[in-house]
């Protein structure tokens, strides 16, 4: 349920906004739609944990450059572990229709675990995404890196095939180009 900035309340509860359900979903006061926007949380562990400000970011910059990348974060509904192996760290993204909470360290049973080194993190979120897909195979950090990192186990991913939707809306929230 979209909540109103103003008010802190559902939009369908909320008596001082002149904002109302119509058919084509919430409507201002000037008729045109108002789409709910993604929520962005932190929860911070014990030690500085530099990931969960790169993802939070990384996200936020994203859904704010681009409605369609937004559109797919707030559909989303699944949590990811995401590992630095090289440092260390992990951060969880918990994604819940709507709203996004960066975890510091991993969370019990997530949907999808990624596992790489901050190189091969970094490069995939500089693979361009169409329709959810990765393209862009001759580009140097490009699909071609990737799908060659996954080959020789630079790259682990859990869950890649039984949840390959929600990895795939995943990519493209995490990919910065268009």
């Amino acid at each position: 349920m979209p909540i109103c900035q103003s008010s802190r309340l559902p939009f369908l509860r909320c008596k001082r906004c002149p904002i109302n359900l119509g058919r084509g979903g919430l409507l201002g006061q000037s008729g045109e739609r108002v789409l709910p926007m993604l929520q962005i949380t932190k929860r911070e562990g014990e030690e500085v944990n530099p990931l969960i400000d790169t993802f939070a970011d990384l996200i936020k910059n994203n859904c704010s450059n681009d409605r369609r990348k937004e559109k797919r974060a707030i559909k989303m509904d699944c949590s990811a572990v995401v590992t630095a192996t090289d440092t260390g760290r992990s951060v969880t993204l918990m994604f819940q229709k709507g709203h996004l909470t960066v975890i510091d360290g991993a969370q019990p049973r997530p949907t999808l675990t990624i596992s790489a080194d901050l190189e091969s993190l970094i490069a995939m979120t500089n693979v361009k995404c169409f329709w959810g897909f990765p393209v862009g195979y001759l580009t140097p950090f490009g699909l071609r890196y990737i799908v060659l990192c996954l080959i020789t186990g630079k790259i682990r991913v859990k869950g890649m095939v039984t949840h390959l939707l929600s990895l795939l809306r995943l990519q493209e929230v995490l990919s910065e180009k268009v």
